[in-house]
């Protein structure tokens, strides 16, 4: 019975410090400040991503262009071993088409590897750009007392929020208004 009165009184100090604590932080006045800012809006509007995708586009049509070539010599070298098989030995026709296959398969394998550069080259410099996002919201939200941002992407609903988005896009395309796409 005494072990009892004992947790009794035990639980009723602690609900009441408890009580203490979330009464004193109510009253000191903490205000939650929230931002928005639509992603897509900045990056569709910076001159940086931009800049990338011009250079993007540069590459690929350049790329595209040496495989249209290297593909094209294929093509010829085929068809002239098509007018020579009458002439040439069997062993002579399954070597040169040996060669044509081994070239085609470095085709492949050089388109593959382009794509590949090209595809990890946007994302590097899509992620450099992010990272300057992410000080620019930073930076403004030290200067308005935000303390929260969220995207707007990912609200269902809001109201009265601040959006931020042209702010970013103004200090995004002073501080990066070009970035080079680095393609290995």
């Amino acid at each position: 019975m005494y072990k009892k009165a004992i947790i009794i009184l035990c639980f009723i100090c602690l609900s009441l410090t408890i009580n203490n604590h979330v009464q004193a932080s109510n009253n000191s006045s903490t205000t939650t400040n929230i931002a928005i800012i639509d992603i897509k809006k900045v990056l569709s509007s910076s001159l940086a991503a931009k800049s990338i995708l011009d250079d993007l586009n540069n590459k690929m049509v350049e790329y595209q262009s040496e495989i249209d070539t290297n593909s094209k010599a294929l093509q010829t070298e085929q068809e002239l071993l098509k007018e020579q098989s009458a002439v040439l030995t069997k062993d002579a026709i399954s070597e040169k088409q040996q060669k044509i296959f081994h070239k085609l398969q470095l085709l492949e394998k050089d388109v593959a590897k382009k794509k590949e550069n090209l595809q990890s080259a946007y994302i590097k410099t899509l992620q450099e750009i992010e990272q300057k996002i992410i000080a620019i919201v930073q930076d403004i939200s030290k200067k308005n007392d935000y303390n929260i941002v969220l995207t707007k992407e990912n609200l269902l609903y809001y109201q009265n929020l601040t959006d931020i988005s042209e702010k970013v896009v103004n200090l995004l395309n002073k501080q990066l208004p070009k970035i080079e796409l680095s393609i290995e």
